[in-house]
């Protein structure tokens, strides 16, 4: 049995799934995605999971069904260390707001502690990282602190109902505030980068280290259906957005021919005035017509008076 580490949650509380082997049997497509992550893993290697702010990776230590009404978060395992983003997190993952329970459930009445290693911050591009967490602890595949871990997963990225992922702000800046902490994991595990497929502009290719390999998504099932396997190789081509241009209303496109057609007949027309301005006689036409001079004609003679008149 492994020793907990200084500064690891305790464990205890209500057990999070009621097997035996301590997975979960679900038939949700987010279930069957997370389960296939499991399945690339011998059993007892795990994934680890860290959420990219802007200060840095915060690991999330732990997730545990709890009997408590409300689901919250908490850092290093602390009972008054209640994070700003703890209402927002209960929004996330009870029914019928939220996408953990409908995806990964059914659960025990209760709600869930989610333990992190750092003040997250009150945004919500934790959640792509969160549903991640959630989908590996489902299949008993999440590295808790002081556990072993075969693979690393760095996440930023909103989730909405329907588990699209949505583009988040300072994706330069989290990237730059990690760099050292992924070089550092890259070189010890398979660690892949992940964020919405609407924010992969914003990474160039020299922004990550070379063996971190970046995973641009639509929603937060493709996150779990490309995670790396151990073995694998941990870069992958950095992906080019080609988004199409949204289709344009049948009106709008009679009001652009049109303008099109006017501004052709412009030019036309500009043209030939500055075809016929041009000096010279133009090649192939008849000089034009002589004009004959205007003749000067001499005003009349005034007489002076006759004096002896």
């Amino acid at each position: 049995m492994m020793k907990r580490e200084a500064g690891t949650p305790r464990r205890g509380g209500a057990r999070f799934g009621p097997p035996a082997d301590g997975r979960r049997s679900l038939s949700g497509s987010s279930a069957i995605a997370a389960a296939e992550v499991r399945d690339c893993y011998p059993d007892g290697m795990k994934i680890r999971v860290y959420l990219a702010t802007t200060v840095g990776l915060v690991l999330i230590q732990r997730i545990q069904r709890e009997t408590a009404p409300l689901s919250m978060v908490c850092r290093n395992g602390t009972l008054h260390e209640v994070q700003p983003m703890s209402g927002h997190y209960n929004a996330f993952v009870r029914a019928p707001s939220g996408v953990i329970e409908r995806e990964f459930g059914p659960f025990e009445p209760g709600g869930f502690r989610l333990d992190v290693a750092a003040e997250v911050g009150d945004g919500d591009s934790w959640q792509l990282g969160v549903f991640i967490a959630h989908a590996l602890k489902s299949q008993e595949q999440l590295a808790e602190a002081g556990e072993e871990f075969a693979a690393a997963v760095v996440a930023t990225g909103e989730v909405d109902h329907d588990l699209n992922a949505i583009r988040v702000g300072h994706v330069p800046a989290k990237i730059a505030a990690a760099r050292a902490a992924l070089a550092d994991l890259a070189a010890r595990v398979p660690t892949t980068f992940v964020l919405p497929a609407a924010n992969a502009h914003q990474v160039p290719a020299e922004a990550l280290p070379a063996n971190v390999r970046l995973l641009a998504v639509a929603s937060a099932r493709d996150a779990l259906a490309t995670v790396a396997a151990p073995g694998s190789s941990p870069v992958e081509a950095r992906p080019t957005p080609t988004a199409a241009p949204p289709p344009v209303p049948q009106r709008r496109r009679r009001l652009v021919g049109s303008a099109v057609a006017a501004a052709v007949i412009v030019l036309a027309i500009g043209g030939a005035w500055a075809l016929l301005r041009v000096d010279g006689p133009v090649p192939g036409t008849p000089p034009p017509a002589a004009v004959p001079a205007p003749v000067a004609v001499a005003p009349p003679v005034q007489r002076a008076p006759d004096p002896g008149a």
